[in-house]
């Protein structure tokens, strides 16, 4: 096994950035509680999902202590550093899918069996040759919230295309002066280019230069798709306030804004990521449990929340279930997800997301075409392989 210093050389250049903080900010975890809670296995949650996983039904795993990852706007370091270097603060973190990637070198995965009920593409997003990197809790990715008013008013067609979707948006931008961003996005950029990207080709693929990535990162620059989400999401307050015809969103953001109670609640409709194809694609997102090298949740029934019973409670309780045949939604997230294939990041190599984050900049920061900015991201991915 290699030495732990190695390890840690061997992590995301991101990672090892603060590291000496994100190493206090573990000990002091390790050490805030003492006595009898010790006993209880420790799972890190994000703050939002703390309260929701502490009042859950039991799932089989016996005593858990679950304790927010705080500050979460470094979470993704953190996460790493834990699992790389064989910290035992932790038995299990609950994180994002798009992130498993990133600590799969150092998770211990789990036996594929017992999950018959899951989707089986959210099963292959987490699947490696070693077992499934993490146990899937919840179903997320992007969808598209947008005003069904003003579609209605204009009689526009449906946003099922990205070409209807542009042509609304430039019809409606027209007509309606309020409307200063006709589209807006709270999904990270390199996210949603994918998700574009392969809904526009009717499938997931890695390569960057090619004309759906090309069309993708064009529609991103047209219409300033890039911007980062911060902690009040810039989009949704645009859609709320009027300024704005359609969002980029998660599933537990729409179901915010379809709510009843919510101001324009009545008049947003969920749709799955604009596709040409018969179903959108986009990249798994949603909530998954993974463990680290030696944790103790192997001796335990680790299925449980991937299990009816929770699955019923989540649901409940504002969040996407991961089984399958869950589309009786009410306010069309189910829907919108029932026709869109789940996928897990594409692996571009050490580096890779840094390369595509920078070709996004390029196009739509910078003076190059989308075109152009791709082609250079291709050619860098492929120096870095070989």
């Amino acid at each position: 096994m290699a030495a732990r210093s190695d390890i840690i050389e061997s992590m995301p250049r991101f990672a090892k950035r603060g590291l000496a903080v994100m190493a206090a900010v573990a000990l002091s975890l390790s050490c805030s509680r003492s006595g009898p809670v010790r006993s209880a296995r420790r799972v890190g949650v994000p703050p939002d999902l703390l309260r929701t996983m502490e009042d859950g039904p039991d799932a089989g795993m016996g005593p858990i202590q679950f304790v927010a990852l705080r500050p979460y706007d470094r979470a993704r370091d953190l996460e790493v550093l834990l699992f790389a270097s064989g910290s035992p603060v932790f038995s299990g973190i609950v994180l994002p899918g798009r992130w498993v990637p990133l600590v799969s070198a150092w998770a211990e995965p789990f036996p594929v069996k017992g999950f018959a009920k899951v989707r089986p593409d959210v099963m292959e997003s987490l699947r490696s040759g070693r077992g499934l990197l993490a146990l899937p809790i919840t179903l997320d990715g992007a969808l598209l919230v947008y005003r069904s008013d003003l579609w209605d008013e204009l009689r526009l067609p449906a946003p099922r295309s990205l070409a209807a979707l542009r042509e609304a948006a430039l019809h409606l931008s027209a007509r309606r002066l309020e409307l200063s961003k006709p589209i807006v996005s709270d999904v990270p950029a390199d996210q949603l280019f994918w998700d574009l990207a392969w809904s526009y080709a009717g499938q997931a693929s890695p390569e960057l230069y090619s004309y759906p990535k090309v069309h993708a990162l064009g529609f991103i620059k047209e219409f300033g798709l890039a911007q980062e989400p911060g902690p009040e999401p810039a989009g949704e307050q645009l859609l709320l306030q009027g300024h704005s015809a359609a969002l980029f969103c998660t599933a537990i953001e729409a179901r915010k804004l379809l709510a009843p109670g919510s101001p324009r609640a009545s008049t947003l409709r969920a749709a799955r990521i604009p596709s040409m194809q018969a179903s959108g694609h986009c990249i798994y997102s949603g909530w998954c449990l993974a463990r680290p090298l030696g944790s103790d949740l192997g001796k335990v029934s680790w299925a449980g929340m991937s299990g009816e019973r929770y699955q019923r409670y989540l649901k409940e309780h504002g969040c996407e279930p991961v089984l399958q045949d869950e589309k009786d939604g009410g306010d069309g997230v189910s829907v919108a997800f029932a026709s869109t294939q789940f996928h897990a990041p594409p692996d571009l190599g050490e580096g890779g997301d840094e390369v595509v984050l920078g070709a996004i900049l390029d196009a739509t920061q910078g003076s190059m075409d989308a075109e152009e900015a791709l082609r250079r991201a291709e050619a860098r991915v492929r120096r870095r392989a070989g």
